[in-house]
């Protein structure tokens, strides 16, 4: 069963919505995202569960069939206050969480136990919030729905939540910022991106911010600028490396031979 990215949703310091945020993206610019905010972070998570869900075109009276996965939420921030009827699941923190929310998405899609999941989060400080839809790839095909992404689960998870994974990430990627993705080309050349530098915090904030940015890097067929990139700091890894940092924001082109774009999240702490 292959499960689809159908809707994103981001909040963040300077950035309010879906199209604010990926205009920060393709200018390369950085913001504080960590800073205070008059907003309130229940608020905040209730009105990005809410746009995601219409962002996939699945909000409806009764969300009976959704599912609520939260992390860095209070558990009276709970998704019915603002409407969204459905069950809630309070998850722990951690550099693996986004992988167990994908393992428990994939096992309740594939048991039909519900049919939208939406995955949550606020920054640790309540000054962002955070929201993906998922759901069965044949149930959005059905309603002619927007896909940003395709999870293949052909394709294994172990270190990484990967898009259309083609090969695990090597060892120079544990060098870069925590909530990263590669892009794969026929010819093996990567394309390296990090979503801190973007929004100026990690954790599982940036871990789900980063999915968003690979999402929308797939669907538009963009490589996103890098903000202030100088350099790696371990340049040793990179001599042989078929890796490359775009600066500027790039249109991504398949080459000849190939018939899809492929992405690798790769969640990792501080330490990298």
């Amino acid at each position: 069963m292959n499960i689809a990215i159908s809707g994103l949703s981001i909040q963040v310091q300077g950035c309010q919505d879906l199209q604010a945020f990926r205009d920060l993206l393709l200018c390369g610019r950085t913001i504080p995202a960590c800073q205070q905010t008059d907003c309130d972070p229940r608020q905040s998570l209730g009105n990005v569960c809410l746009a995601a869900l219409h962002d996939a075109d699945c909000f409806r009276d009764d969300q009976q069939n959704t599912a609520f996965l939260l992390v860095n939420a209070e558990e009276e921030t709970n998704p019915l206050v603002f409407g969204l009827a459905g069950s809630v699941d309070y998850l722990p923190g951690g550099h693996s969480w986004l992988f167990s929310v994908w393992q428990r998405a994939k096992r309740l899609l594939s048991e039909g136990l519900v049919d939208t999941i939406v995955a949550a989060a606020t920054e640790t400080e309540g000054h962002g919030a955070v929201a993906v839809v998922f759901q069965r790839m044949e149930d959005v095909q059905q309603k002619n729905s927007r896909v940003y992404a395709v999870i293949d689960e052909e394709q294994a998870l172990r270190a990484a939540c990967s898009l259309e994974l083609g090969r695990q990430a090597k060892a120079p990627l544990a060098q870069l910022d925590p909530a990263q993705f590669v892009s794969f080309t026929k010819n093996d050349q990567c394309a390296l991106g990090t979503i801190t530098g973007t929004i100026g915090c990690e954790g599982e904030f940036a871990d789900l911010a980063g999915l968003i940015k690979a999402s929308l890097s797939l669907y538009h067929r963009t490589h996103y600028a890098i903000p202030h990139w100088q350099g790696p700091s371990t340049p040793e890894h990179w001599e042989a490396a078929p890796f490359y940092v775009p600066t500027d924001s790039q249109p991504w082109f398949l080459e000849a031979g190939t018939n899809r774009r492929q992405a690798v999240l790769v969640c990792a702490d501080s330490s990298g």
